[in-house]
C-alpha cells in the first residue's frame, strides 16, 4: 500500500509542497540553507486540542530527519514519506506486541 502526503501547493502561507497537516502532525520540508551540503531537512510539530484537556495549539517543530544529496523538493517529499511511515509503523508495532 502506497501512502502519500498531503504536501500544501496552493496556500498562500508557505512553499509550495513543504508543508503539510496529518490528523494531528504538521510536517515541515526546508533546506538547511547551508553554502555547503545544502539538504532537505523535516521537522514535526505536534497540535493539540482542547477535547484532550490542553489548550489548542500547534507546538514548536523539532528536527527529525535530514536527508542529505542533491535532492530536488519532490525526492525530498519521498524521503519524508519513507521517514513518517517508518515512525507510525514503528509505533503501530509496538502496539501489537504482546506481553
Amino acid at each position: 500500500m502506497t501512502y502519500i502526503i498531503p504536501w500544501y501547493q496552493k496556500d498562500v502561507r508557505f512553499k509550495p509542497g513543504t508543508v503539510a497537516d496529518i490528523g494531528n502532525i504538521r510536517l515541515y520540508l526546508r533546506r538547511t540553507n547551508r553554502e555547503k551540503n545544502n539538504k532537505w531537512r523535516l521537522y514535526i510539530s505536534i497540535r493539540t486540542c482542547k477535547e484532550d484537556g490542553v489548550a489548542d495549539s500547534l507546538k514548536r517543530e523539532v528536527a527529525v530527519a535530514e536527508f542529505g544529496g542533491n535532492l530536488d523538493l519532490k525526492e525530498g517529499q519521498e524521503k519524508a514519506n519513507k521517514y513518517l511511515e517508518n515512525f507510525l509503523f514503528g509505533i503501530l508495532a509496538e502496539f501489537a506486541q504482546e506481553d
